[in-house]
C-alpha cells in the first residue's frame, strides 16, 4: 500500500470538499466530508501545547495562514449549512435557532481528542518513539506537528460543527541547554589574557584586504 502525502492548506480550494447524505449516529447527524474523493487530510506544524488532558490535547494557532484556513473552512461549512438546510436540519421547525461551534477557540487555540477505538486510532509518539497515550507527556515544553483529518459536520439539537480527527501527532521536547557558569579566577578571566588578544591582533597587521573583509556570520553560518 502505498503511503499518502497530506494536503497543504495552502493548496486546498474549499469549493473540492464532497459532502455526504447525512447519517444518524448516536444521537447524532453526522455528513462526513472528502476532499476531491479522498480523506481530507492537513499538517499542522511548530505547533505549542498549553494543556493535555486525559484524552485530549489543547494547541496553540499562530501561523497567520493556518488560522485564516480555519476561518475560512468555518464560513465555507455555514454557508453548506444554509444551502442545505433542509435536509441538514429538517429535526429543527426554528432555523434561526441555529448555532455553528467554530474550531478555533479563545487565543486562536484548538482542542483534538485522540481517538482509540476499534475503527480507528491515532498515532501518538514522542521524540519520534511511539507512545501508547498521553500519560507519559508533560505539560510544558512540548512541541508537535499534526496529521489532521477535517473529517464530518456533526449536528446535536440545534449545534453544529466540524468533526477534526487526528491522525498523526507527534510530540517533541524543546530543545534547551542545561549549562552552568564556572568559578574563575582573576588570571583565568583578568585582563592579561584580552590584552595578549589585542596585542596579537597588532602583531597581524599584514593581514591582506581580502582576509578583514570576511563576514564571519557566513562562516558561522554557512
Amino acid at each position: 500500500m502505498s503511503q499518502k502525502v497530506p494536503y497543504s492548506i495552502k493548496s486546498i480550494d474549499l469549493n473540492n470538499i464532497n459532502v455526504k447524505p447525512p447519517k444518524i449516529i448516536k444521537n447524532k447527524k453526522v455528513i462526513f466530508l472528502k476532499y476531491n474523493n479522498d480523506n481530507f487530510v492537513i499538517q499542522l506544524s511548530k505547533l505549542e501545547n498549553n494543556i493535555i488532558f486525559d484524552s485530549e490535547v489543547e494547541f496553540e494557532i499562530n501561523k497567520k495562514d493556518q488560522i485564516n484556513f480555519f476561518n475560512k473552512l468555518d464560513d465555507y461549512i455555514i454557508s453548506l449549512g444554509k444551502n442545505n438546510a433542509e435536509e441538514w436540519f429538517s429535526h429543527i421547525s426554528d432555523k434561526s435557532s441555529i448555532d455553528y461551534q467554530r474550531i478555533l477557540q479563545y487565543n486562536n487555540s484548538i482542542k483534538i481528542k485522540v481517538v482509540n477505538n476499534d475503527n480507528f486510532k491515532t498515532t501518538l509518539s514522542l521524540n519520534d518513539d511511539l507512545i501508547e497515550n498521553l500519560d507519559v507527556l508533560e505539560n510544558n515544553s512540548l512541541n508537535s506537528k499534526i496529521l489532521l483529518e477535517i473529517y464530518a459536520v456533526w449536528i446535536k439539537n440545534n449545534t453544529f460543527g466540524i468533526l477534526l480527527r487526528p491522525v498523526n501527532i507527534a510530540f517533541s521536547y524543546a530543545e534547551s541547554y542545561n549549562y552552568d557558569f564556572i568559578n574563575e579566577t582573576s588570571s583565568e578571566s583578568g585582563d592579561n589574557d584580552s590584552k595578549l588578544f589585542l596585542k596579537n591582533l597588532d602583531d597581524n597587521n599584514d593581514t591582506s584586504d581580502n582576509e578583514s573583509d570576511i563576514d564571519l556570520n557566513k562562516i558561522i553560518l554557512g
